[in-house]
Order: structure tokens, then C-alpha cells, then sequence
């Protein structure tokens, strides 16, 4: 099935790395957002969230901002802290197989929803799992929300990737956990596939790259 794809497009979010959605609104609630159920998407985030997602306002407007909303006297570092009990683990071995993807001359991509607090996180605790790599280990280029102003299932954003990047989306395949992501990416003329979980996107890979 992959072996016909030169390019490889990964959102991160459940499908490089575990969400724990619960944790992360508690985590708030225990500041005193209040409404952080509704705040805190399962694929994208809203309010003074979904603002940051998009790169809307700077992690330092996102910090005041939430302050604003608690009327507490909070840091940033616990701000930080409760937005990051979002993210758990990217399986290591999901990491090796990238690696073999690239060494196999494929083209890979990250396009993610993401902010630069989730971000950076992620960049420092799981891309440097492996000894000497870093995120350009894995990824030929990022295109991040916050970054481009746009986000998933906006049909520009994938609009941009195919225009900065010059592949050929019929001979790219894309995977995300959302349905409409997947279900837009594919009215832009991408091949692409729902992964609901890092082990699920590592078995398919491991299972395909040991084919050939």
C-alpha cells in the first residue's frame, strides 16, 4: 500500500504522539477555567486555545490571557505545566521508522494544529529520544498552524502545503486522526488515511517498510 508514496505527511497528535485531553482539562479546571471542557478540543482547541493554535496572539498574550479569564494569580510556568498534561509518549519505535522512511529517499512532513508551547515540548522530550536527533532528523519540513495562520480541515492550508513544498499529492499519502482532516485532505486531491493512535501509525509502517 505505501510502497507506490515518494512523500509522507504526519500530523502529530495521536498519530506521532499520545493526547491525554482529560488530564490537560483538569489541569486547568484546577486553575479556574471553568469552561475548559468546552476550550479544549479533541483535534482543535477554542477561545484564547484555538487563538494560539493559529498564531493569533503570542505565548506570552495566551499567558495574560489566561490569567485574565482565572483572575488568578498564576505563572506562566504553571500555565505551561497544565497545558502541557497534554502530551504523553511517541513510541520509539514509531521514531526508528521514520528514520527508515527517510533513509529510504521518502519525503516526510509534519502538518499539525499545534502551538509553540505543545511544540517545543515535544521537540525537546520526544524528537531527541534517539541519541544525536533532532526534529530535522525526522521531518524534511513542518507545517504548523500556528506558523501558517491556518489550520486543518481548512482546504487552504493543505492548498499551501502543495504549493511550498511542490510535491505531487496523488504520489503523497497523509495521516490524521480526524475524519474531516482526512476527508479534506483527499477534496485536495491527497491520498490519506485516519490513524487514531501512535501504535496503530508505527504497525502500519512496520508492516508496510517490511515488505520491501
Amino acid at each position: 500500500m505505501l510502497a507506490k508514496f515518494d512523500t509522507f505527511i504526519f500530523d502529530l497528535g495521536s498519530v506521532l504522539v499520545y493526547l491525554d485531553r482529560r488530564g490537560c482539562i483538569d489541569a486547568f479546571l484546577s486553575l479556574g477555567i471553568r469552561d475548559a471542557e468546552s476550550l479544549i478540543g479533541q483535534s482543535g482547541q477554542n477561545g484564547v486555545f484555538g487563538d494560539l493554535e493559529l498564531g493569533l496572539i503570542s505565548e506570552q498574550d495566551f499567558y495574560e490571557k489566561v490569567r485574565e479569564i482565572t483572575g488568578a494569580s498564576i505563572t506562566d510556568e504553571q500555565i505551561a505545566y497544565a497545558w502541557n498534561k497534554m502530551i504523553l509518549d511517541t513510541p520509539l519505535r514509531l521514531l526508528e521508522l521514520i528514520l527508515k522512511l527517510r533513509s529510504r529517499g521518502k519525503q516526510v512532513f509534519m502538518l499539525s494544529n499545534v502551538n509553540p508551547i505543545h511544540i517545543r515540548t515535544v521537540i525537546e522530550s520526544h524528537f531527541r529520544q534517539i541519541p544525536g536527533k533532532d526534529i530535522d532528523s525526522y521531518f524534511d519540513r513542518t507545517f504548523l498552524s500556528h506558523e501558517m495562520h491556518l489550520k486543518k480541515p481548512d482546504a487552504a492550508i493543505f492548498e499551501r502545503v502543495k504549493t511550498e513544498s511542490g510535491i505531487n499529492p496523488q504520489t503523497a499519502v497523509f495521516f490524521d486522526d480526524n475524519a474531516d482532516n482526512v476527508a479534506s485532505a483527499k477534496e485536495c486531491g491527497f491520498n490519506a488515511v485516519q490513524i487514531l493512535s501512535p501504535d496503530e501509525m508505527a504497525d502500519l509502517l512496520e508492516k508496510e517498510l517490511g515488505k520491501h
